[in-house]
């Protein structure tokens, strides 16, 4: 039978759902930016994970250690989102910057390849 959800206890796992979430689409976007496996999406995942399991487990933390763990899960993500995005933009910046430099340079070498024109 699955545990009753108390005021902590439902807390704790819209936390969970909520790191879950977050780390899960940040893994996906970092992957597609080109940036790789990111640390905090991962820890963030990870601490979905843990965060759900003792809930189901019927294990309760008491109110004041079950805010405490709302409000670090709730930091996690807000700090993780603005590194991951953070980083997202300087890649895209850098992205366009080499994109200009190469077209000048295509343009370049096809003003010398061509003879002008008359």
């Amino acid at each position: 039978m699955p545990p009753k959800l108390g005021g902590v206890t439902l807390l704790l796992v819209l936390t969970a759902v909520l790191l879950l979430a977050s780390g899960l689409v940040k893994l996906h976007a970092g992957d597609r930016a080109g940036l790789g496996l990111t640390v905090l999406p991962l820890v963030e995942t990870v601490a979905g994970l843990a965060l759900l399991a003792p809930v189901m487990l019927g294990r309760r933390p008491s109110a004041h250690g079950g805010l405490a763990i709302v409000v670090c899960g709730v930091a996690l993500v807000l700090v993780s989102s603005l590194l991951v995005g953070s980083a997202i933009v300087r890649k895209r910046r850098s992205r366009e910057d080499s994109e200009g430099a190469r077209l000048v340079t295509y343009v370049k070498y096809l003003s010398r390849q061509r003879p002008p024109e008359t």
